[in-house]
């Protein structure tokens, strides 16, 4: 039988609408043999995300997805291209993003200079290869902490783990839970371990758990956390704020982002009623990240 061909749509969107529609799309075809993949890069002031299927589009089943996330679908966005792999191709023009300690590469990159941490992030069906500016924005404020050693860390919402991955190197011992709802995100980020030669569970390594929230009884299991991070969206953050300032350890911190410089204050005023203050903030463009502790 001949090779099933791949069908490609660009759009132009924000941040909250991609993550909305990548959601969708997983959920909608977790059972598919060839999931569709997608890469998302910065157009200007907005992103763009490149979406890739295998077959023909089904429009009884992307209309819904993209219905969710508030953007309108019709039957030509989608164009055969020729079969190969698309998001590998398009991160070839991602340049390797470096901070104070890390540098953050593909895997046609070069290694990176000598002195910083590197991990290899290739883009893949889970945000985070760390071109976004939340992204940089925890990485800069992680290593930015004071060398206290972090006995237990939880990464909410882990993505394809960089931020896990991140505070496994520069706390080396550290209990490690990176949880997130989707469980394609799970499979990249278990992937990213593997090519970054980090043991995937048990001592000097990182759980992962596929988990909405902090509900899962893996979490409450995991007992009071040293270091919460949670780069996801305003709208979750602010739902959470009970349950991460009931599971973080009363000399925790919480590292928020994936949030916009307009809703800090939203933010703020939810971790505020729940007894935790603001420590510290990193702003890069229309992007926020911040740190919190117990008052």
């Amino acid at each position: 039988m001949p090779d099933a061909v791949v069908y490609q749509a660009s759009l132009i969107c924000d941040f909250a609408e991609a993550d909305r529609l990548s959601d969708a799309l997983a959920e909608a075809c977790a059972g598919d043999k060839a999931p569709p993949s997608v890469a998302l890069f910065e157009d200007g002031d907005a992103w763009r995300m490149d979406i890739y299927i295998t077959g023909a589009p089904e429009p009884d089943r992307l209309a819904p997805c993209f219905a969710s996330a508030g953007i309108a679908y019709t039957p030509d966005m989608f164009s055969a291209v020729e079969d190969r792999d698309w998001v590998t191709e398009s991160q070839r023009f991602l340049k390797p993003i470096k901070t104070k300690r890390f540098y953050l590469h593909g895997s046609h990159d070069a290694a990176g200079p000598d002195g910083l941490i590197s991990l290899q992030i290739d883009a893949g069906q889970a945000f985070g290869t760390g071109h976004h500016e939340t992204t940089r924005l925890c990485l800069e404020v992680l290593e930015s902490l004071d060398c206290t050693p972090r006995r237990r860390i939880l990464d909410v919402g882990t993505g394809s783990a960089v931020l896990a991955m991140a505070a496994h190197t520069l706390w080396p011992g550290a209990d490690i839970l990176a949880t997130d709802i989707d469980p394609v995100a799970i499979e990249v980020a278990r992937t990213n371990l593997a090519v970054n030669s980090i043991a995937p569970e048990g001592i000097g390594g990182i759980d992962l758990l596929v988990a909405d929230g902090l509900a899962h009884d893996s979490i409450q299991a995991f007992g009071k956390v040293d270091l919460l991070i949670a780069n996801i969206l305003a709208g979750p953050l602010i739902a959470f704020a009970d349950d991460f300032a009931r599971v973080l350890a009363q000399a925790g911190r919480v590292l928020l982002s994936g949030l916009l410089a307009s809703q800090v204050d939203d933010v703020l005023t939810a971790y505020s009623r729940v007894g935790l203050k603001l420590t510290a903030r990193r702003d890069d463009g229309d992007w926020s990240a911040l740190l919190l502790e117990h008052m």
